[in-house]
């Protein structure tokens, strides 16, 4: 959310003069700041001049003395000092008809410098000069006279003032709205004179410090990062930053807008990735996605973008930075931030998402729910076609060897009777005549009558054979009591 500061001139308006705060639902309450009650007589700009992270304000005409230009500094809790220092001390500061202030970072120096322009109060009157900015004070360029534009007649009634490169040089250039009803408006192109010229710009956008944010998202998440970002020039606008052609190629979230090719402030996160491999990444590198930026007044930006399903396999963390390139090409990126990735809580739906093994009420984790019998689905490795053949004839086992699958597959000799012929289990199987006594002992005499009469002793009636600990008869009982068990388990 952002406020509104309104400023007014004449001593008859001084009702006007408030910060107005939002509330976030678009309420607005009066805030009073005991700095502007008894100035703003012109105009005023916010603008972190000081590069702490929170908004600065220059005044015009409203100083003490009349007239003299002001900065209101930010200290934090919505509370301003009228130029401490002084920030903007009288030498550089003397008494003129300021109607209009731009910045822009005219040394590269990463700190916005000022230019100030207004109202013409004699012939040879410089009114339009240029403040370089140290970060702690003002002062006015070693031109003549700080002299930002050229001293002529069309100039005298400068009235507002726009800087942006307009010719794509790398240099800032300037619009002048001119109060003359018999001059045009004017614009004046940043020279390339080393000597006089202006500096062509190679100084990032300034990325501020994101609001406040989870440390943990989930999938299908929308999440929505907001931070303010400049380039030493408020508002922010388009123009501010780089024409970009290629802007469609780049792997860009679902709802960002291409048409108008610009740059504008981006986050660009990925998963699973360290911070430094998310750096390394190239712009149309498939795992890096961008979600471009939203103004929403003054230098702030949303970025917002939808957590995608990941599954249920670990992806280290969601890695994400803010980034803007200028229309200079000057890239500034923040530093890189982490959030863990959780599912969400979908658990009870009905619907076996990619991160649940089931999805049943029974089961308020969805993680562990039990084998169902019957309702579709062969769950391996609990079913299979001995215990359930109604879910799984020819089952397709949905990971690794499923006992069941009627293939005797790694670490199922032993717990897979039904796959694997397995010798000590007491049962002869086929194959298992020959190389398994201890299953299938061979007759005493194969030309018994019981032989060819289908008749036969416990011991040849069941595959089992006499044992000393208990008996034939009861490692039959116990066989049998075992396949009992097995067919109740489905039952």
């Amino acid at each position: 959310m952002y406020e509104i500061a309104q400023a007014s001139q004449g001593p008859q308006f001084l009702h006007l003069r408030v910060v107005l705060l939002n509330d976030g639902t678009g309420v607005f309450s009066s805030h009073p700041v005991p700095a502007l009650a008894d100035q703003v007589h012109a105009a005023l700009s916010p603008v972190d001049l000081d590069g702490d992270g929170l908004l600065d304000v220059l005044t015009l005409q409203d100083a003490p003395g009349g007239g003299r230009n002001s900065v209101l500094r930010n200290a934090g809790h919505g509370e301003f000092l009228a130029n401490p220092g002084p920030f903007w001390g009288p030498a550089d500061n003397p008494v003129k008809l300021d109607f209009d202030a731009a910045t822009l970072d005219f040394d590269n120096d990463g700190t916005p410098d000022v230019v100030v322009t207004g109202l013409r109060s004699g012939m040879l009157d410089v009114n339009t000069r240029l403040l370089l900015n140290s970060g702690a004070a003002l002062t006015t360029a070693a031109a003549a006279d700080g002299a930002a534009f050229p001293v002529v007649p069309e100039l005298a009634q400068s009235f507002g003032l726009q800087l942006a490169d307009l010719d794509h040089d790398g240099r800032d250039d300037a619009v002048v709205a001119v109060r003359d009803e018999l001059q045009r408006n004017a614009v004046l192109f940043g020279s390339a004179d080393p000597q006089d010229g202006v500096p062509p710009d190679t100084t990032p956008p300034r990325i501020g410090v994101p609001e406040l944010f989870s440390l943990s998202v989930h999938n299908r998440e929308r999440v929505t990062y907001r931070a303010r970002v400049d380039d030493a020039k408020v508002p922010s606008r388009w123009h501010d930053f780089r024409f970009d052609p290629q802007l469609a190629t780049y792997n860009l979230t679902e709802d960002a807008l291409t048409a108008h090719r610009r740059r504008l402030p981006y986050v660009e996160f990925a998963f699973g990735l360290e911070a430094d491999e998310l750096i390394a990444l190239a712009d149309d590198d498939p795992s890096k996605q961008i979600a471009p930026g939203v103004w929403f007044g003054e230098a702030l930006w949303s970025f917002s973008f939808t957590i995608p399903d990941i599954g249920p396999e670990p992806t280290g963390a969601l890695r994400w930075r803010i980034c803007a390139v200028d229309a200079a090409g000057n890239k500034g990126c923040g530093p890189v931030y982490g959030a863990s990735v959780e599912p969400p809580d979908t658990c009870g739906d009905g619907v076996v998402d990619p991160w649940e093994v089931c999805d049943v009420l029974a089961d308020p984790a969805c993680i562990a729910c039990a084998a169902v019998c019957g309702n579709g689905p062969c769950e391996v490795p609990v079913e299979n076609d001995w215990n359930c053949a109604e879910d799984c004839v020819n089952p397709e086992p949905t990971t690794g060897d499923a006992c069941g699958d009627h293939v005797c597959g790694v670490g199922e000799d032993l717990g897979c009777p039904q796959d694997c012929v397995v010798c000590g289990d007491l049962v002869c199987e086929p194959g298992e005549d020959e190389r398994c006594p201890a299953d299938c002992p061979q007759a005493e005499d194969s030309g018994d009558d019981s032989a060819s009469t289908g008749g036969a002793t416990p011991a040849e009636g069941c595959g089992c054979r006499e044992s000393p600990a208990g008996g034939v008869l009861g490692l039959c009982m116990g066989l049998l009591a075992r396949r009992r068990r097995r067919a109740a388990a489905v039952q």
